[in-house]
């Protein structure tokens, strides 16, 4: 199968997957009243295709240490960010609510689906708006509800050191209180060989000034992936200081990714 072909395949794959995600998620929005039952449908859907899309574009990925993600309490989840593969994975992990930022609301495919994966979108460049975004995301919390960070606030290259945490959406955890629980994701293979092998690489992490046009064909055009997801020992967000746990969870996800 030529690379164009993939293209094409993937590309058509992805259409019909967005286009029943889309239906079936603005009905579950039209028709649940409930706040909280609307999340939770949302939430199970938007896993259910998320898993389908990883099934048809041969996406797998390991569970590493599973005993440490409880089915009978929720989480904090921050993990690293390479790639808008990473969200797919995590997705198909547990069913959650991503947080991201307001700049992404306002784009384009991306935060169309967001929107209709029942993304929380938040103001983080003003302190003015730190209040009462905290109050959305530990409203969330209370309720039950796995909430997912990027902590770097940005994807990078997967090879080099994690960015700088920011930290200040950890006193929602606080606040809740639930733990905080750090994931971390590993490209082993693409295309069936190592995953950081020359520059193969590149055709998952998606960071610095690409395109999404341009790393789109690079990725659509890919055979298959695998990852592994390591899931660290959750911490409690009161345990300390929110800019130590910073610190110290940046340093466990970067010892597991590497």
């Amino acid at each position: 199968m030529s690379a164009t072909y993939r293209i094409l395949r993937n590309s058509l794959v992805l259409f019909v997957i967005i286009l029943f995600f889309s239906l079936s998620n603005l009905a579950l929005w039209a028709v649940t009243r409930d706040p909280v039952i609307q999340r939770r449908r949302i939430q199970r859907s938007t896993r259910f295709w998320i898993r389908v899309t990883l099934k048809m574009l041969s996406i797998s990925f390991t569970v590493v240490n599973p005993e440490n993600l409880r089915a009978d309490r929720n989480y904090f989840i921050i993990a690293n960010h390479i790639s808008y593969v990473d969200v797919l994975i995590l997705y198909a992990l547990r069913p959650l609510t991503g947080i991201t930022t307001v700049e992404v609301e306002g784009g384009g495919l991306d935060g169309f689906l967001a929107k209709m994966g029942g993304s929380l979108f938040i103001e983080r460049r003003s302190v003015k708006h730190l209040r009462g975004e905290l109050a959305k995301v530990t409203a969330i919390l209370r309720a039950g509800f796995d909430v997912l960070i990027f902590p770097e606030g940005t994807t990078t290259d997967g090879r080099s050191a994690l960015k700088p945490f920011k930290t200040a959406f950890f006193a929602a955890a606080a606040e809740a209180p639930v733990p905080l629980l750090p994931i971390a994701i590993r490209y082993e293979t693409i295309n069936g060989r190592p995953a950081r092998e020359g520059t193969l690489l590149e055709s998952v992490a998606y960071y610095g000034d690409i395109t999404f046009m341009a790393h789109a064909r690079k990725f659509l055009a890919l055979k298959s992936i695998t990852a592994a997801v390591t899931i660290l020992p959750p911490v409690e967000a009161t345990a300390t200081h929110r800019d130590e746990l910073g610190v110290m969870l940046r340093e466990r996800i970067q010892a597991e990714r590497t």
